[in-house]
This record gives C-alpha cells, structure tokens and sequence, in this order.
C-alpha cells in the first residue's frame, strides 16, 4: 500500500513508478485469464482444478477492487461524519456565527461547509466545519473581525484560521480546545490571548507588526511550532 508513497523509507522507492503500473496491469489480465481459463475448462474434465482456479481468480481480483474502492474514497468523509448544515449547530454557537456572519457582511449561502482535513488551503472567505453540532473549524479570509467575543463562544473550535482580517488583537480568546491557529498578515503586535487555548500545537502570525510573541513561549505544550 506504500509504493507510491514517496516518504516510505523501503528500497521499492527506488523503482520507477511505471514499473509497478506495468506490473498491477499484468497481474490483472493474468486474473482474468486465469478465471476465463478456469470457467472454460469446467467442460473439459479436471473440474476440482478448475474450481480452484475459479477460486483464487475471484479472490485476486476481489483483492484488487478492494484496493480501487479503498483509493477512490480517500480523502472522502464517511456519512454523518460532519454536519452540513448551519442548522444543526447548537444554539449559542449558532448564534455566535450568526453574529460574525453580521461583522463580516457574509451571506449565509455563502458559508462553506466542508470537512475538517479540506480547512487546509481552502480558498474560501467563510469557511466552517461542523461535527456533531459543534464548530470544530473556521476560516475567515479577507473579511474584518474586530474582537474575539463570538469567536469565543465556539468553545468546540480546534482549528481557526483568521487570514487579512484586519484584526488588532487577541485578546479576550478564550478556546480551550483549539490546536491550530492561523492569523497571517493582519495587524497584531502581541498574541494575548493564546494562553488560553493549552493545547495550542501551531500557530502562524507572519505578516503582522509584531512587537512582542513572547506569549507562545508561555504555552504548556513544548512542542508547539510557532512561525
């Protein structure tokens, strides 16, 4: 399952990929022959051998579409993993993105709601992801955020991204489950307000005027990554 894994530490990573895709291609006609070969000699006696053939041929390529099924849902969420309505949020968080939908003039049919690992370089402005009726996730983009008071009422929130928004500070952040934290190129000249949220892990804050980081050095967590 690492061939094409490139950060997979084994000597196969040193074959050229076009080798194994030759070789998943071969493997696959022989499987089909192997089953045409096997139903085909069923009439021509030797049958406890040919059944077997049958046998090991469906398996192999039972093996084969489990490994397609199993790429092609990659990256993919299973049912009921995230919410994708707004209307499943709980009330007071709800409200909460109700009010920063009013701050940063944006629609409520333009709120994406996404899963949690597609928060990464998503370029939407309005950016949400839902588990379970919490806010888990959030990315504003190039909208102002004044204050950190609704923020703060989603308590649930793990990843936060807060990018050209014009914010001057910090302070009042009070998220105590948040692990990722993104507020590049805005106006900040200190993080109060980071130590509220322990269980930070990383933060960016490039692009701001900043006159004094020294709060992450005040986070518990040592291995936190701060750039």
């Amino acid at each position: 399952m690492s061939v094409f894994d490139k950060k997979a530490n084994a000597f196969y990573n040193r074959i050229p990929e076009w080798v194994f895709i030759a070789l998943i291609i071969i493997c696959f006609a022989a499987l089909l022959l192997s089953l045409y070969w096997g139903i085909t000699g069923l009439a021509k006696g030797q049958r406890l051998l040919n059944v077997f053939g049958i046998f090991t041929s469906i398996f192999g390529i039972a093996i084969f579409a489990m490994f397609y099924c199993m790429d092609r849902q990659k990256g993919q969420e299973m049912p009921g993993q995230f919410d994708h309505e707004l209307s499943l949020v709980e009330s007071s968080q709800r409200t909460a993105l109700t009010a920063l939908m009013n701050e940063t003039n944006t629609d409520p049919k333009d709120v994406q709601l996404v899963a949690y690992w597609k928060m990464n370089h998503h370029p939407g402005k309005f950016v949400v992801c839902i588990q379970k009726g919490n806010v888990i996730a959030l990315q504003i983009k190039d909208k102002p955020v004044s204050d950190m008071k609704n923020i703060s009422a989603l308590q649930k929130l793990n990843w936060m991204i807060l990018t050209n928004c014009k914010l001057q500070t910090l302070s009042g952040l009070h998220l105590p489950a948040l692990q990722r934290l993104y507020v590049n190129n805005n106006q900040l000249k200190n993080l109060d307000g980071i130590v509220h949220s322990p269980d930070l892990q990383w933060l960016e804050y490039s692009g701001n005027p900043m006159e004094d980081s020294s709060a992450a050095k005040r986070i518990t967590d040592k291995n936190l990554y701060a750039n």
